[in-house]
């Protein structure tokens, strides 16, 4: 059976297309969709719901999982 593969690798690309998605070197930032890549999000969740929501919101547009319609 083949052993597993011990190399750092700088970054990798998945998929194919113009908007392939890359894991690594960004910096700790991330983006989905073509978006551009963002630090994680902090979600503010101290006020009422509709702020807390809003800010749950706001984090997934930036990193390009949802779109506000």
């Amino acid at each position: 059976m083949p052993r597993g593969i011990d190399k750092t690798v700088e970054g990798v690309k998945l998929g194919q297309g113009s908007q392939p998605v890359t894991v690594g070197v960004s910096g700790g930032k991330l983006g989905f969709f073509g978006t551009a890549p963002v630090v994680k999000p902090t979600v503010d969740t101290s006020g009422d719901t509709a702020s807390d929501v809003a800010s749950v919101i706001a984090a997934l547009v930036a990193l390009g999982l949802v779109t506000e319609a």
